[in-house]
């Protein structure tokens, strides 16, 4: 089913969204809203979301397999779908009844964009921390305050799941339980009006890459939400509510990594083999047919990376460390891709309209998202002496 999948997600992206990544990276535009309808519309948010939520069922190995395609054709595609699939867990996981009704289906078939509020201008990956306040109001209700930073796809957004640090009225309260996770429903932006609702502003972040969402800072001043935002309505659990799902949404990251890298070895592969400098083709030369060889070893090597970290997420064994080390991995194949592509291109490969430009830029975001490499490195070296 995993094949079926990336053969139909293939041609998909190659009919639809390798002819916009060119445009869309050099306007720092958007996806254009008629093929996020299409990607609803050929069922690719549904893959992993549960069929009593109107999904597929088909699991986070599925997920990966599509997020690599589209990621293969252009970076924003495959953070979008990444970025749904990561809200829609959440919301499976750690959801009320009434939250998984109303946002499951509606994330499954492709109508409602999410966004991850968790980050902040002073702490990055270090989310126990973050200084946004809710502040629990006598009716039940929250007063959230506080500044967020690179939330992707804010701006388009009907959910955006936002980290907080709950306090009691008057801000005082002692907060032995840490921040709560917020389902945070929001109109959606348009040109000229970005953040339409009130309390809630934001200026974009231009990125090098990964274009097509855009990427803010989000300024929160005064939002009030019913308690039914309140993900599960279980306050200071958002830690280990986003920790969880996290863990999923690095499988989707590695795939991520995994498409620009392959997206990256087929463009040199290509380049090698008709270029021919000095009477000979660039692959005829050892310095090139090495680099080229490794690569390829290096990029199956993520791919089953991410398999094994999907496999284990689908057969409910723990994947925080498989899935750690496939985006740590993969990450650092894609880099390693998009540089010898560029290298292979010659100067051609440095105009900032070639593709190798986009790749690299692109593959270099992808050492940040969801955890830095330094962090994940750390992460997985603790958890590995500790296990010893």
């Amino acid at each position: 089913r995993v094949g079926w999948i990336r053969h139909n997600m293939r041609d998909f992206v190659e009919r639809l969204v390798e002819p916009l990544a060119p445009e869309i990276h050099r306007r720092n535009g958007l996806i254009p809203e008629s093929i996020v309808r299409r990607m609803g519309e050929f069922g690719v948010f549904r893959l992993a979301t549960a069929p009593e939520h109107g999904g597929d069922g088909l699991g986070a190995a599925a997920m990966a397999a599509a997020v690599e395609e589209l990621a293969r054709g252009s970076l924003g595609f495959g953070v979008l779908t990444m970025t749904a699939s990561i809200a829609a867990d959440l919301l499976a996981r750690s959801g009320t009844d009434l939250q998984r009704r109303t946002w499951l289906p509606r994330i499954a078939g492709g109508e409602a964009r999410c966004a991850l509020a968790l980050s902040e201008p002073a702490y990055g990956s270090d989310l126990a921390r973050v200084a946004t306040r809710a502040e629990r109001q006598a009716d039940g209700s929250y007063l959230i305050t506080g500044k967020k930073t690179w939330v992707t796809g804010a701006s388009r957004a009907d959910l955006v799941l936002t980290l907080a640090r709950t306090t009691t009225p008057g801000g005082q309260g002692q907060q032995p339980l840490g921040p709560s996770l917020f389902a945070i429903a929001k109109r959606r932006g348009a040109p000229g009006a970005d953040f339409p609702d009130a309390g809630i502003a934001g200026a974009e972040l231009r990125a090098l890459g990964q274009r097509g969402m855009g990427h803010y800072e989000l300024r929160i001043e005064g939002l009030q939400v019913g308690r039914e935002a309140l993900l599960g309505e279980r306050e200071g659990e958002g830690i280990a509510q986003v920790q969880r799902s996290l863990a999923i949404g690095r499988v989707y990251a590695a795939a991520c990594g995994v498409g620009v890298a392959q997206a990256a070895l087929e463009l040199a592969l290509e380049r090698a083999r008709t270029r021919v400098q000095f009477g000979s083709q660039l692959i005829s030369f050892p310095r090139v047919a090495h680099r080229i060889g490794g690569l390829i070893a290096r990029v199956a090597a993520a791919r089953q990376l991410t398999r094994a970290a999907a496999q284990a997420a689908d057969t409910g064994q723990p994947c925080e460390l498989t899935s750690a080390m496939a985006k740590l991995f993969s990450s650092r194949a894609a880099w390693d891709a998009a540089d010898a592509c560029m290298q292979i291109h010659g100067a051609n490969g440095y105009a900032e309209s070639s593709v190798p430009a986009r790749l690299l830029l692109d593959a270099r975001s992808l050492a940040f998202h969801l955890g830095t490499r330094e962090v994940l490195a750390q992460g997985i070296a603790r958890a590995l002496l500790e296990g010893s």
